[in-house]
C-alpha cells in the first residue's frame, strides 16, 4: 500500500506501451485500470518493436528506472544486442531543482547556513543530474570548492522505485525463459545495492579519500579532496577541479597538452586500479575525465567502483594473457577455474568457438585488436554456451572499453592492447614471485587442513547419524571393474602423497628460518612431515610396482 500511488503510474505507462499483462499483475488497481483502458477503447501502443517500446516505457518512468536501463546496458551477457542497442541511448538529464532547496538540504544536513561557511556560491548550477546538481562555491578561506547536493526527496523515491522494480522482476522472471536465465531478482538486488550506496555521499567521500591514498605516489593523477567537516549523506563539499574535458582536443591542442601521455596516464591510472589495488572507478567516461593544463589528468565523480579480490585478480590475469598467448587451453581452465562453465556446456565445442576467435586475432597485429570487439565476440559465445560471466568481470570489461573509447578518439594512433600487454606480464610476474602473497596463501591452506581435519570427526558422526535415521542411502555397485577402481585409488594416493609432500616441504624451506616463533615451529613441522610424506609415496610406488600399466 505504501506504494500505491507510484503503482498506479507504472501500470499506465506499461499499459500504454502494450505490456498490459505485467501491468495488470502488478495489482489489483492496476488491473481494473487496464481493463477499463481496453473498454474505452485505449489507443494501441506505438508500431515499433518490443526493445523500443521497453525503451520507451522506461524513459518515461523516471531517473530509477532509466539508470537500470543504463546498467542493463552494460550486460551483454544477459540482454540480447537490440536491447543492448537501445537501452544505450538513456541519458541521465534531467532539469536542475531550485537553489531555495539547495540552501534548504545543506543547512538541514550541515546544521550550518551558506553565508557561514561560503564567502560566494554560484546560484546556477555546474551540472545536474538525477541524484543531485553541483554549485562552484568559494569557501570562507578563499578555497575554490564545488558543492554536491543531493535532489530533495530522492531517497524515498528512489526506495519505492527499487522495490517496484524488483517486484516486475519476480512476475518476469516468473514467466519468461530469457529473465528466468538472466536471474532477473539477483540483477536487480545486485543494481539496488549500488544504487542505495550512490544516494549515500558519505560512501563517495571514503572512495575518493581511499583513492587519493592509492595513487598518492602518483602525481600524474589529481584526486579531489574533500572538506570533511561539511561532507554528509546528502552534501560533498570538495575541491574545485580546473580542467578541461579530455574529449574536447581542440583546447588541448591549444593548451599545449600532450595527447598520448594523457591516455596514457589514464590507461595506467585504470589498470593499476584494477590489478594492484582491487578497486576501481567504475565510470571515468568524458564527464568525469578532465585534463589539467598542465598536463594531469583528474578523475572525479567516486559514487560509482568495483572491487575485485586477490583471487579474481590472479583469474583475470592469466585469462588476459592466455588470449594474449592464443592459449585456448589455458583459457579453458581459467573458466573452468572460475567454477562459471555449468555442467550443460559441452566443453568441446566451447573449447572450438573459442578457438576459432582467437585465431582470427593471433593474425591480426596487435595494432588491429579492439578490447570492446574482442570482449562482445567472447560475451556472444559465452552466452550461446550457458557460461556465466561474473559481474566484477564484466565491470572491468565495461572500464577498459571506456578507457579504450576515449583512448581512440583523443589519440587515434593509441593501441591499448599493445599498451596492456607487457604491464599484465609483468603484474604476473610480480604476483608470482611476491614472498609475502604466497606465504599467506600457503598458511591459509595450512590452517584450512588443520581444519578440515579438526572438523572430520564430527563431520563422520553426523553422516552416520542420517543414514541411521534414513537421511542418506548408500549405492552399491557391482564389483566387476574393482581392479580399474583400486589402480584409480592407487594413482590417486600417489597424488595426494605427492602434493603433501611438495607443499611441506615449501612450507618448510619459507618458515624455518622465520624470525616469527608461530612460524618457526610450524616450518619445523613441515620439515619433518615432508620426508614422512615422500616415503608414503615411494612405498607405493614399491608396492604396487607391478599392479598400474
Amino acid at each position: 500500500m505504501r506504494d500505491f500511488s507510484r503503482i498506479r503510474q507504472i501500470a499506465a505507462v506499461l499499459s500504454r506501451y502494450g505490456f498490459d499483462d505485467l501491468a495488470a499483475r502488478l495489482g489489483v488497481i492496476s488491473a481494473v485500470r487496464t481493463a477499463g483502458s481496453r473498454l474505452l477503447g485505449r489507443q494501441g501502443p506505438p508500431d515499433v518493436s518490443e526493445a523500443v517500446r521497453v525503451r520507451m516505457a522506461i524513459n518515461e518512468l523516471g531517473p530509477t528506472f532509466v539508470k537500470f536501463g543504463q546498467m542493463l546496458a552494460t550486460r551483454p551477457d544477459i540482454l540480447p544486442p537490440d536491447f543492448i542497442f537501445e537501452f544505450k541511448k538513456f541519458q541521465d538529464d534531467v532539469p536542475p531543482f531550485p537553489f531555495l532547496q539547495v540552501r534548504e538540504v545543506f543547512e538541514r544536513e550541515t546544521g550550518r547556513s551558506l553565508s557561514e561557511v561560503f564567502e560566494s556560491i554560484d546560484e546556477t548550477p555546474l551540472a545536474a543530474a538525477s541524484i543531485g546538481q553541483v554549485h562552484l562555491a568559494v569557501l570562507k578561506s578563499g578555497r575554490k570548492v564545488v558543492v554536491k547536493i543531493r535532489r530533495p526527496g530522492i531517497v524515498p523515491q528512489i526506495e519505492s522505485d527499487l522495490r517496484i522494480i524488483r517486484r516486475i522482476a519476480g512476475i518476469m522472471q516468473s514467466r519468461v525463459q530469457l529473465f528466468k536465465q538472466m536471474c532477473a531478482v539477483a540483477v536487480v538486488d545486485e543494481f539496488s545495492r549500488n544504487l542505495l550506496q550512490e544516494l549515500d555521499f558519505s560512501v563517495e567521500v571514503r572512495n575518493m579519500l581511499r583513492y587519493r591514498d592509492m595513487f598518492a605516489d602518483d602525481p600524474e593523477l589529481v584526486v579531489p579532496a574533500p572538506v570533511s567537516e561539511f561532507c554528509t549523506q546528502g552534501v560533498i563539499v570538495m575541491d574545485y577541479v580546473d580542467g578541461i574535458k579530455v574529449t574536447d582536443t581542440e583546447a588541448l591542442r591549444e593548451a599545449g597538452v600532450d595527447m598520448r601521455k594523457v591516455v596514457e596516464t589514464g590507461m595506467r591510472v585504470i589498470l593499476r586500479s584494477i590489478f594492484e589495488f582491487g578497486f576501481f572507478h567504475c565510470d571515468p567516461h568524458p564527464g568525469n575525465f578532465f585534463v589539467l593544463r598542465d598536463g594531469r589528468v583528474a578523475l572525479l565523480d567516486y559514487g560509482t567502483v568495483g572491487t575485485v579480490d586477490s583471487r579474481r585478480i590472479d583469474e583475470m590475469v592469466a585469462f588476459m594473457l592466455a588470449v594474449a598467448g592464443s592459449d585456448v587451453d589455458g583459457l579453458i581452465n581459467v573458466l573452468v577455474d572460475m567454477d562459471v562453465v555449468s555442467d550443460d556446456t559441452d566443453v568441446r565445442i566451447l573449447r572450438a568457438d573459442l578457438s576459432s576467435i582467437l585465431s582470427r586475432y593471433r593474425s591480426a597485429s596487435l595494432r588491429d585488436v579492439q578490447l570492446a570487439s574482442f570482449m562482445n565476440e567472447v560475451i556472444s559465445v559465452a552466452r550461446r554456451h550457458a557460461v556465466g560471466i561474473p559481474s566484477d568481470l564484466l565491470m572491468v570489461g565495461k572500464t577498459m572499453a571506456i578507457m579504450e573509447g576515449i583512448g581512440h578518439e583523443v589519440c587515434p594512433d593509441f593501441q591499448p592492447v599493445e599498451f596492456i600487454q607487457p604491464y599484465l606480464q609483468k603484474i604476473y610476474m610480480d604476483r608470482m614471485l611476491d614472498t609475502d602473497k604466497q606465504t599467506r596463501s600457503l598458511t591459509k591452506v595450512a590452517l584450512d587442513s588443520v581444519g578440515l581435519l579438526k572438523e572430520a570427526p564430527y563431520d563422520i558422526r553426523r553422516i552416520l547419524r542420517r543414514i541411521r535415521r534414513g537421511e542418506h542411502s548408500i549405492i552399491v555397485k557391482s564389483a566387476e571393474d574393482r581392479t580399474n577402481r583400486l589402480d584409480r585409488h592407487v594413482l590417486v594416493d600417489r597424488a595426494i602423497f605427492a602434493f603433501l609432500f611438495v607443499a611441506f616441504f615449501v612450507s618448510a624451506a619459507v618458515f624455518a628460518d622465520s624470525g616469527m616463533a608461530f612460524r618457526h615451529a610450524f616450518g619445523i613441522a613441515s620439515a619433518v612431515l615432508a620426508p614422512v610424506f615422500l616415503v608414503c609415496l615411494l612405498a607405493s610406488i614399491l608396492v604396487h610396482r607391478g599392479r598400474l600399466k
